[in-house]
């Protein structure tokens, strides 16, 4: 019997890594189920990223989080690409929307840059790497959601007197 070429290829060695508020089991699966989390498609060894988001007027968030606000700030912070990196290449930070391609800025090394996105929508971060056969992607983010603060509408507020609650 012949061998199937795609049963038989070897298994890869991505990393999911996983933003959690502490290192424990329950913290750790709560931030999968957050989405907040990246993968590095050549494993452990590829870029890391941090990324923070700003909204005027909302507390910073993460990846996986939903913002609202007038426009969206993502700070992305790199390590471990450009000069730094274990595989050779010039590397480039892209900013998607909506999964197409928004803005990119080389990687020069470690460092930070902060994208500006002022329509609502779905961002991620992807790290490419320009290799001589074809370009590789090393690192894809879980979005962060952004909502334009204008366009969301408050419902009536009701009251709970008896539990001494309300609802918006």
């Amino acid at each position: 019997r012949t061998p199937d070429p795609v049963t038989s290829a070897p298994i890869g060695r991505a990393t999911t890594v996983v933003h959690a508020t502490e290192l424990s089991k329950p913290a750790i699966v709560q931030g999968i189920l957050g989405d907040h989390t990246y993968v590095k498609f050549y494993g452990n060894d590829g870029p890391d990223i941090r990324v923070t988001a700003h909204a005027p007027g909302a507390p910073d968030a993460t990846i996986g989080d939903t913002l609202a606000g007038e426009q969206l700030d993502l700070e992305v912070a790199v390590t471990g690409a450009g000069a730094a990196a274990v595989r050779s290449g010039d590397y480039v930070l892209l900013l998607l929307r909506n999964g197409s391609p928004l803005d990119q800025v080389a990687i020069p090394g470690d460092f930070t840059h902060t994208f500006t996105a002022p329509d609502a929508g779905r961002y991620s971060v992807e790290i490419l790497r320009k290799a001589p056969d074809a370009d590789r992607y090393e690192v894809y983010s879980s979005p962060v959601w952004f909502k334009r603060a204008d366009n969301l509408k408050l419902g009536k507020l009701k009251l709970n007197k008896r539990k001494g609650t309300a609802k918006l």
